[in-house]
């Protein structure tokens, strides 16, 4: 099995404290591997949506390693391995009989390391909804759950250097992702476990179940496991910044203290319910006005429709921030959790509106 812990990228963010360093995430794999000609269709967050996608881990690796390639060029501290819709529920729609899951996880974990090569960068092992994407009420069972985490922590952990429990939907969703990374991560190998939950389109500070965000923290926090990172993807940037401002007031001494950190890589498209549309608006400069408005942030980075120039952007101002001295100042935001925000640009429950980023 090959070696997956390197050393840490010999780079100016070593500069900074490690309490406030920003590290960098790739952006969206699968939206990327269609700009460059791999299929995707079907509605978004259904399972069939990225089949092409997981497939090209076996039929077409060299995209898949480019894809990983761009990102690390473009100046990613983490890429994510393409094992996003390698699921059973997806890959039984291949038509294929006696088709290798477990062996397509793996294939997926061959194109990260390959990207990488000899480069201080490192491969988070993607642990993802096991059904459609933000869809909490199709989450299965916990038997179900624990039985298909415990295969897919097992067949990546050996490609990676951290766990990565993405787009989340829910709490029991998340509890048993995390659940079954500490069972993959001993005293004598550990490996980091960072979860990401997805949150809902209007930013009320809830996740797409509807719970709260502090809660489905607090129960993730309550496990008693070592979480490393409290994260927010694939959803809104505004959302993104909503709930960085409400587990900063939750105020846990994990977060406060800093032995969680704290981070959000959100969607180029405008809102779920508008299909995939671009936000043709979010150029990788408003994109990182975003991002600055995600206060507590050090883990930083993109989702479905943020590609490799908008991490150069981030890549660029994240070396400025960790070269500093001094703590990064708070950025002023018009949005507050007492307003709802609409894709379509207004905030609702109150006279105010903001334009569309």
């Amino acid at each position: 099995m090959p070696a997956s812990l390197l050393r840490r990228r010999s780079h100016p963010i070593d500069d900074a404290p490690a309490s406030r360093r920003i590290t960098v995430l790739d952006g969206g794999m699968g939206h990327l591997l269609r700009r460059m000609g791999v299929k995707v269709e079907g509605e978004v967050g259904t399972v069939q949506r990225f089949l092409g996608v997981a497939l090209a881990n076996i039929q077409k690796p060299e995209l898949v390693v480019q894809a990983h390639e761009a990102y690390i060029n473009a100046g990613a501290d983490v890429i994510t391995t393409n094992s996003y819709a390698c699921i059973p529920s997806c890959l039984s729609l291949a038509n294929k009989e006696g088709i290798d899951w477990q062996g397509i996880i793996r294939a997926a974990g061959e194109c990260a390391l390959k990207a990488r090569g000899s480069r201080d960068v490192k491969v988070a092992g993607c642990i993802p909804p096991l059904t459609a994407s933000y869809r909490a009420d199709l989450v299965l069972s916990d038997d179900a759950l624990d039985e298909q985490y415990n295969t897919i922590c097992s067949n990546i952990r050996p490609y990676s250097d951290l766990f990565l429990c993405e787009t989340m939907s829910c709490t029991r969703e998340a509890l048993a992702a995390a659940k079954a990374c500490a069972k993959h991560s001993t005293e004598d190998a550990p490996l980091p476990i960072w979860v990401a939950f997805t949150l809902a389109d209007i930013a009320d500070g809830t996740l797409r179940s509807g719970e709260s965000v502090t809660d489905a923290v607090t129960a993730l926090f309550d496990l008693g496991i070592k979480i490393e990172a409290i994260l927010f993807n694939c959803c809104s940037p505004q959302s993104v910044e909503v709930a960085h401002r409400l587990l900063l007031q939750l105020n846990h001494p994990w977060l406060r203290d800093g032995e969680c950190q704290l981070g959000g890589y959100a969607n180029g498209f405008i809102g779920v319910k508008h299909g995939d549309a671009y936000n043709e608006d979010l150029t990788p400069a408003k994109y990182l006005e975003c991002v600055e408005r995600w206060e507590g942030s050090t883990i930083v980075g993109g989702c479905c429709g943020v590609f490799p120039e908008h991490i150069a952007v981030l890549r660029e101002w994240s070396d400025a921030k960790n070269r500093e001295d001094k703590e990064v100042e708070p950025v002023e935001s018009t949005l507050i959790p007492a307003f709802l925000w609409d894709p379509t640009g207004v905030v609702t429950g109150a006279s105010k509106t903001m334009s569309k980023l």
